[in-house]
């Protein structure tokens, strides 16, 4: 069960985060070292994951040609 107030704040954060105090707040916090860090390392995961997918997918063609 949802909260009665969901959609209501839904709507009022997409509001702020398009305001421009929304939008300084979310550059000053993307600024962040920790922030900055934690992207960096989801982004390398991300790429990994990608190239371990397209690995597994070569090698499954490769399978199918011999």
């Amino acid at each position: 069960m949802t909260h009665p107030y969901a959609e209501s704040r839904k709507r009022a954060r997409k509001k702020w985060r398009q305001s421009p105090k929304g939008k300084a707040w979310d550059r000053a916090y993307l600024q962040r070292p920790e922030v900055k860090a934690r992207r960096k390392e989801y982004i390398i995961q991300r790429i990994i994951k990608e190239c371990a997918v397209w690995v597994i997918v070569m090698t499954i063609a490769l399978k199918k040609i011999c």
